[in-house]
């Protein structure tokens, strides 16, 4: 009876063998090192941080070019005039006026940057000045943003009410606050509402960027 005898591996095959696991040991570790590399994030605006409450509506507004700043600068607390808000909703809805149209509001000149905004903006019924005044330089507050959106935006109706403690069923803008809430744009009742509090920057990046993908929302 004869014996089959296993075949030995020669030193240059055992060496071969030793080079390739060593090469699979090299490409593990490196698969291990970039799947424990951070992702690195880097603000388009220096004042507003990764942790900043409205960071991602900032981020995703000023990627589709509706936000912009100065000097690398957002200056999210400060309070967002009704020019730059009808720039923005313009851009947003593509609102543009004929050349021909001409401002019925009596205090913005064609010299003024947003003119043409406005001019869209009041076209549309969106912004609507009080007699005769459309107050391109005002700051906003938070009861004017919520009839404004809801011009602009036409939120669903609301199934119920919610109830603000400073915002009574009287109140000129109650109707347009519930809306806001309902949609989940705002606050959803049972606290304040602060309907003449002044608008930030950073607060209307928030509402807008809740209206625009419900990503945002609540």
């Amino acid at each position: 009876m004869s014996t089959a005898l296993a075949a030995v591996p020669s030193f240059a095959e055992e060496l071969e063998e030793d080079e390739l696991v060593a090469e699979e040991e090299m490409i593990f570790e490196e698969e291990e090192e970039e799947e424990e590399e951070e992702i690195i994030i880097v603000p388009t605006f220096s004042d507003v941080g990764v942790d900043y409450f409205a960071f991602g509506a900032i981020e995703y507004l000023a990627g589709l070019g509706l936000l912009e700043g100065s000097n690398g600068k957002f200056n999210p607390k400060a309070p967002i005039k009704r020019s730059e808000i009808a720039k923005i909703i313009a851009l947003d809805k593509g609102y543009k006026a004929p050349p021909s149209y001409v401002i019925k509001a009596r205090d913005i000149t064609t010299k003024h940057w947003a003119y043409d905004y406005m001019a869209a903006l009041e076209r549309e019924k969106v912004l609507v000045g009080s007699d005769g005044l459309i107050r391109p330089n005002d700051n906003i507050t938070r009861a004017e943003l919520a009839v404004l959106l809801n011009r602009a935006y036409n939120y669903a109706q609301p199934p119920r009410f919610y109830s603000f403690t400073d915002v009574r069923h009287s109140h000129w803008a109650y109707h347009s606050i519930n809306k806001l809430a309902t949609n989940g744009i705002t606050a959803q009742g049972g606290s304040a509402f602060n309907p003449n509090a002044q608008v930030t920057r950073a607060e209307f990046a928030l509402f807008l960027a809740r209206t625009l993908d419900d990503r945002f929302k609540h």
